[in-house]
């Protein structure tokens, strides 16, 4: 995977990697649908670069009031290079500018109280039109998964999305082996934590239950896949007894990398949201990224940032809060490699050119514990030549001793 990324975009920097699409064919199809523009010259446009049919297209739109009206109502909708550039800015360690571009935009959601951010992202997520299998909920940690995926199957019931009278109470397995049983049922998203071959599933794979059918031994799902499998088959059927999945509403940062959707909604835990973790979340969907975090957990003192904190001076105004948010995911943890160095360090180079001071006393006593007794001295008077420290008298009777 990681060889055919860089093959396709020239270097091994998966920052650099563009999820964020304009989308064009809205203004495209109303154009021509009016006549203002040839399905030929549509046709040749879609060729062009992004910013050149942008520019095109807003050069058109110019020459009439209607027009421009449109050109401009769209391009607040579906002209996502903005996001683009959030993520670009989130990537190279610059949060605060970044979050500044997702408040005006509105995509910035900082609320008191950890109960009414939750609801709120539920309640933008459900509100979404998106189809749910092409947005997502991201959160940092299991718990804050699990809840949100709570919520989310108890809305979807309500709604008759999730038939859960059909649906059967399964046990499941985590990463850590733990076991724990949920409630399956047709219309639920589930996410694989396993790879199986045989099963046609691998692990990070999501799909929906279209229905469970009653084996000879064992229940069966069958689970519609987002993405065909290895096989080219985009159904399986996947016995009850399989339980690695779980699940898929909501995904952790981990869960979520590779994959890309129309629009997610990110629950920000500012103890974990560092540069690389937020980069990962910012970056999921193509049009619409959306982030939350509860106030008050922005209002806890920072033990890594190494200042001050005086909650007088600092206040309680949104731009402080930008500011306490933006600190935690300009901080970067990523750990270095071998390959993140040009050139070769010589091991223990330092301690070759650098004299040590050792004292006598214990070179000696140690050299008696390795040495025989007739070197001792010999390899003593060596070791103070080495160290280029002329021996006063008492230390000359010492190594006489």
């Amino acid at each position: 995977m990681f060889k055919s990324l860089t093959q396709r975009h020239g270097k091994a920097e998966l920052s650099n990697i563009q999820r964020q699409k304009t989308d064009f064919a809205p203004l495209l199809n109303w154009l021509c649908k009016r006549g203002s523009l040839s399905k030929q010259k549509a046709d040749v446009l879609k060729t062009l670069p992004e910013n050149i049919r942008v520019q095109a297209l807003e050069s058109l739109c110019t020459q009439d009031e209607k027009l421009q009206r449109a050109f401009d109502r769209w391009q607040k909708r579906f002209d996502y290079s903005w996001l683009r550039e959030v993520v670009e800015l989130f990537a190279s360690g610059k949060a605060k500018d970044a979050l500044q571009t997702l408040d005006e935009r509105g995509r910035l959601q900082i609320i008191s109280g950890h109960t009414a951010t939750v609801d709120a992202l539920i309640s933008d997520w459900a509100q979404d039109r998106t189809p749910i299998d092409r947005k997502t909920m991201i959160a940092a940690t299991r718990l804050e998964v699990a809840a949100l995926n709570a919520k989310a199957r108890s809305l979807l019931i309500d709604q008759g999305v999730v038939i859960d009278r059909m649906g059967l109470d399964l046990e499941i397995t985590h990463r850590d082996e733990s076991r724990e049983t949920k409630r399956f049922a047709p219309g639920d998203r589930i996410v694989f934590s396993k790879n199986d071959k045989v099963l046609g599933v691998a692990n990070g794979i999501t799909g929906t239950i279209q229905g469970i059918e009653q084996a000879r031994f064992t229940s069966l799902l069958r689970v519609q896949l987002d993405e065909l499998n290895e096989r080219g088959e985009s159904v399986v059927m996947v016995p009850a007894s399989f339980s690695y999945f779980d699940y898929a509403y909501c995904l952790t940062n981990h869960k979520s990398q590779g994959r890309t959707f129309d629009a997610a909604y990110t629950l920000a835990n500012p103890s974990m949201c560092d540069r690389e973790w937020i980069y990962v979340a910012a970056s999921r969907s193509r049009y619409a990224t959306t982030i939350y975090a509860n106030r008050a957990d922005l209002q806890t003192v920072d033990i890594e940032s190494h200042r001050e904190h005086d909650a007088k001076k600092e206040g309680d105004s949104r731009t402080a809060m930008i500011d306490a948010l933006a600190l935690r995911m300009s901080r970067s943890r990523a750990k270095g490699t071998t390959l993140d160095y040009d050139t070769a360090i010589e091991p223990h180079a330092e301690l070759r050119t650098t004299p040590v001071p050792i004292s006598l006393r214990i070179a000696r006593r140690f050299l008696q514990a390795i040495s025989p007794r007739s070197r001792v001295q010999e390899t003593a008077l060596e070791m103070v030549a080495e160290l280029d420290v002329p021996p006063t008298q008492d230390q000359w009777l010492e190594l006489g001793r």
